[in-house]
């Protein structure tokens, strides 16, 4: 029963330490989403465009009556005048209300005319956002597509490295059976330094390209923490027909 429960201790803290350790696969709409959430330059034309809505709500009531009001009251202890206009000893109480409205009727097309304009302001803020979020959606897929180039470039010198060692042991034993000369083997191990020196500066360009993505998304995340996904080709291609079809229609 103990070892039971010791191995399963032991399991759960293996599979704790994985998953704390496993970087976070991110998809490339994921990236995209993310990234057009949190940039400040688009959340700044996505406010300006807001501010424009409003202004043109509010020029939009210009059309509508203005009503003014107010109210006064004076008290008089004392001498004070009388109705008659003497000046008596006596306490007054006076009050006085104010009420007014206006309503433009014709002032030369000016309103109609400042609606026209502002509405003109909030499809051209409205064109602003689209345009930046067209633009970090075009950022985001050229970085996310650059980390992939660097990750192949990285795979392809693992194999090489993978296989240049293979070479050298092969070397090693036709060295040792007399078959080949030592100078060979020496070769293969110089050859070996060159493709292990070439995936060193290929994992270094992979991860920085991993950085450069996470910068340009605004994304705070240690490099061991975040990871993309290889995205499947077919499924890319289906999903461009279905939204070039649905742009025809």
């Amino acid at each position: 029963m103990i070892r039971i429960l010791i191995i399963l201790a032991f399991t759960t803290f293996a599979i704790q330490t994985f998953a704390q350790n496993s970087p976070t696969v991110w998809t490339l709409r994921r990236c995209i989403n993310f990234a057009i959430q949190n940039n400040v330059k688009l959340k700044q034309i996505e406010h300006a465009k807001n501010s424009q809505e409003v202004i043109l709500k509010t020029t939009r009531t210009g059309w509508l009556p203005t009503v003014s009001a107010s109210i006064g009251q004076n008290m008089d202890f004392g001498r004070s005048p009388s109705k008659d206009g003497t000046i008596k000893d006596q306490s007054s109480l006076n009050s006085n209300f104010y009420l007014q409205t206006s309503m433009p009727l014709f002032e030369g097309l000016r309103i109609k005319n400042e609606i026209k304009a502002q509405e003109w302001n909030v499809i051209s803020s409205i064109q602003n956002l689209f345009k930046a979020q067209d633009d970090i959606t075009v950022s985001v897929f050229t970085y996310y597509m650059q980390a992939l180039f660097k990750r192949e470039i990285e795979k392809i010198a693992r194999e090489q490295v993978a296989l240049c060692m293979n070479q050298l042991k092969r070397t090693e034993i036709l060295v040792e059976n007399g078959s080949i000369a030592r100078s060979q083997l020496y070769d293969m191990e110089a050859q070996l330094a060159k493709d292990e020196t070439t995936l060193v500066n290929a994992q270094n360009d992979a991860s920085l390209a991993l950085l450069d993505l996470a910068l340009i998304m605004n994304l705070d995340v240690d490099e061991n923490e975040f990871d993309i996904e290889v995205p499947n080709l077919e499924n890319i291609e289906s999903e461009y027909r279905l939204t070039s079809k649905t742009m025809c229609i």
